[in-house]
């Protein structure tokens, strides 16, 4: 944990996608207790996103986190994956969107933990 699925409708090459993921993942370090050893990122690349009926230029990304974390800490984390997208995808800021989600469960190494397990 954490678990990051970004989607975009830029091509990218694998290098360019494994390096995304790889500065992804360091990112997430900015909150605090989340590391990038630990951190799943899912790329998809080249797909159709719709906007007002028209596929543009555009990315999402979804960031699922457990609970409780710092606020400044994930909107630091959030500016700077917005600096990142634009340096590497060549996206504007009005064409990205985010969510971090917050969840009290998640499982791994065969069973459900709970926050501070």
């Amino acid at each position: 944990m954490p678990w990051i699925h970004m989607s975009t409708t830029v091509k990218l090459s694998p290098e360019e996608k494994r390096d995304l993921a790889n500065e992804i993942g360091y990112l997430v370090e900015i909150i605090k207790g989340k590391f990038h050893q630990k951190t799943m990122v899912r790329i998809d690349d080249g797909v159709d996103i719709y906007r007002g009926g028209e596929c543009v230029p555009c990315a999402f990304m979804e960031t699922r986190i457990m609970i409780p974390n710092d606020w400044d800490q994930q909107v630091m984390y959030t500016a700077k994956c917005y600096e990142l997208f634009q340096e590497k995808l060549g996206l504007e800021p009005w064409q990205v969107y985010f969510n971090v989600l917050e969840i009290p469960t998640f499982g791994s190494r065969g069973s459900l933990h709970k926050p501070g397990e």
